[in-house]
């Protein structure tokens, strides 16, 4: 069934709405993603933080958090991210890519190469 009305922001990012089952990685991946779509970055980057704590071994989980945590000027906090998305899946591209911009902003141009 196709939804045509805007979601409630309040609705969607309430601890009701993960209190379904808040045990879940999938649940507060999904309330950063709404977060994050109501520009609440912060929120949706602690929400991100609960996901990979629940599922650490979920690179997808982790790159969210970097793009986050990266989008809030936390260089160091994205760095840290990626290196976990790296250490779970090497050859990721998107990882790399952003690892790379990342460290050519510090000026550390060797290591973006």
């Amino acid at each position: 069934m196709f939804w045509s009305a805007p979601l409630s922001a309040d609705l969607m990012t309430s601890p009701a709405a993960v209190a379904i089952d808040a045990r879940k990685a999938h649940y507060h991946w999904q309330r950063s993603l709404t977060l994050a779509l109501t520009k609440r970055v912060g929120d949706a980057a602690q929400a991100a933080h609960r996901a990979v704590e629940l599922a650490p071994d979920n690179a997808f989980y982790a790159l969210h958090l970097a793009h986050l945590l990266s989008s809030q000027g936390d260089a160091r906090g994205g760095l840290a991210a990626l290196d976990r998305v790296l250490a779970l899946d090497p050859e990721n591209l998107d990882a790399l890519r952003q690892r790379a911009v990342l460290l050519s902003h510090q000026g550390d141009v060797d290591g973006a190469v």
